[in-house]
């Protein structure tokens, strides 16, 4: 023994061999949402290698990882999102798997893995009541915000992703419903993207309608063109019974009705609406250019009213409403706004849009901001006159408070008016008016304009066109 250390540490002979160091890698998560947005906040645990969470760049990196470590399991869990687990075959090397679109091609050291899912928010079920709609379940009025997305069906039969056009309706124009039309020949066909027909669209409906309520968008179902594409009214009574039975299966599905029923072929109320299955509430269109719409109406109304720009360009908003409309009245599809005036059918004055919005939201039926790039279920371009509509109206709708419910229509001295009334730098004043609190939108107030109370109530601030008023 004595004999080998000599050797050893003269020669350098015959010593024992000192162990290897460990071998160790990184392995490493990202995690990323839908937009190629990092994920911060994801608690991770990996079986055998470590926990912990991601940080603002949505990573997570374990560093001391044995090298001979083939499999293992990932289980994830974040407050947005629903709980997440994944096997993982764990390959040779340092290794980065990426959970979700990180928008980049993958490297060679990176793994793709499935997305994690958001979960689909619950929608209260809406209902038709009085002059609004309400929660079915605790009757809480619902302002309906509307935008127009006529074939956000079609693109998305298509394969294309209809989320960066839902999500700029709710969060640039404070939407929470969309109009979608179900069958369309013209429109859809104009822009390339061929015929909507409606058979095909009730295949992919219920997909799309999950999608919306992931946005958290609530649906006005429409139907057109019908007198070309299903004249037959036997094949209508089936459609609506199958399209009544994938609807009703959706809390986002505000309900259903033909464009202009006048010239589109179908008519609700020529079937038997209240024996289709589940629950689903109806309309018969609009009317051309008719005040009343079409009478008996069936759950709820729609309007498209007068578009004239006429009086400076002001008619069409302050025309928009009747007093005798006593059951929701969805405005579905008003003056469309675009770059270039059309009389009858277009205007680009953000004023008037956002004026239109208010009055919408203090009648409380529900009014729809129809655009060309509604119609065709985009995104306008930044620098666009219907960027800055959108934009206006969106501002506007969150300027009101959603608690005062009742409303009154005034344009003379009623009695329950809480303003006193100047036809001279008005054209229409609309109110809400509730127990302690109450608003008036002026249309086109003049700057002469000086909102003055009524006895009991006082004027808190005025911001041309809401007043704001309290009870004293």
């Amino acid at each position: 023994m004595a004999r080998r250390s000599i050797w050893c540490r003269w020669f350098g002979l015959g010593c024992p061999k000192p162990p290897m160091p460990p071998s160790f890698r990184t392995v490493a998560f990202s995690f990323f949402d839908s937009e190629s947005k990092p994920i911060n906040g994801v608690v991770i645990k990996v079986d055998g290698i470590g926990q912990g969470q991601t940080n603002i760049d949505g990573y997570l990196g374990f560093t001391r990882v044995p090298a001979n470590f083939p499999e293992s399991h990932l289980w994830a869990i974040h407050p947005e999102w629903l709980p997440y687990e994944q096997h993982l075959d764990v390959p040779s090397g340092d290794v980065d798997f990426i959970i979700g679109d990180s928008g980049r091609p993958l490297g060679q050291k990176q793994v793709q893995l499935p997305s994690m899912v958001r979960p689909i928010p619950d929608m209260p079920t809406l209902q038709p009541y009085n002059r609004w709609w309400q929660e079915r379940e605790s009757g809480k009025p619902v302002p309906l915000r509307g935008a127009s997305f006529f074939v956000g069906l079609r693109r998305h039969m298509l394969g294309e992703d209809t989320r960066p056009a839902m999500r700029y309706a709710r969060e640039v124009g404070a939407s929470n419903m969309l109009r979608v039309f179900t069958g369309m020949e013209l429109v859809p066909t104009a822009l390339g993207l061929g015929t909507l027909k409606p058979w095909d669209a009730l295949r992919h409906l219920d997909d799309f309608l999950f999608v919306a309520q992931e946005e958290r968008m609530y649906v006005l179902l429409t139907a057109g063109d019908f007198q070309v594409l299903m004249p037959d009214k036997a094949e209508q009574r089936d459609y609506f019974a199958r399209l009544a039975t994938i609807a009703s299966q959706h809390t986002n599905v505000v309900g259903f009705g033909p464009n202009e029923p006048w010239k589109n072929g179908i008519d609700p109320f020529d079937f038997a609406t209240d024996a289709y299955p589940g629950l689903i509430y109806f309309s018969r269109g609009s009317a051309a250019g008719e005040s009343t719409g079409y009478e008996p109406r069936l759950d709820f109304y729609e309007k498209h009213d007068d578009r004239s720009l006429a009086e400076g360009g002001w008619k069409w908003v302050r025309h928009q409403w009747e007093l005798k409309w006593m059951a929701p009245l969805s405005q579905s599809e008003p003056m469309g706004a675009a770059e270039m005036q059309i009389d009858g059918r277009r205007d680009n004055s953000p004023a008037r849009f956002a004026t239109a919005a208010l009055v919408g939201e203090v009648v409380g039926g529900g009014w729809v901001l129809h655009s060309d790039y509604g119609i065709a279920a985009t995104v306008p371009t930044h620098q666009s006159t219907e960027n800055l509509i959108t934009y206006e109206v969106g501002s506007a709708r969150r300027r009101l408070p959603p608690e005062v419910v009742t409303w009154q229509q005034t344009r003379t001295g009623l009695h329950d008016s809480v303003l006193e009334l100047d036809d001279l730098n008005t054209l229409r004043v609309f109110m809400r008016i509730g127990p302690s609190q109450a608003y008036a939108v002026a249309v086109r107030p003049t700057s002469q304009y000086e909102p003055k109370a009524r006895l009991g109530w006082t004027v808190v601030d005025y911001k041309a066109p809401i007043v704001y008023l309290e009870r004293r």
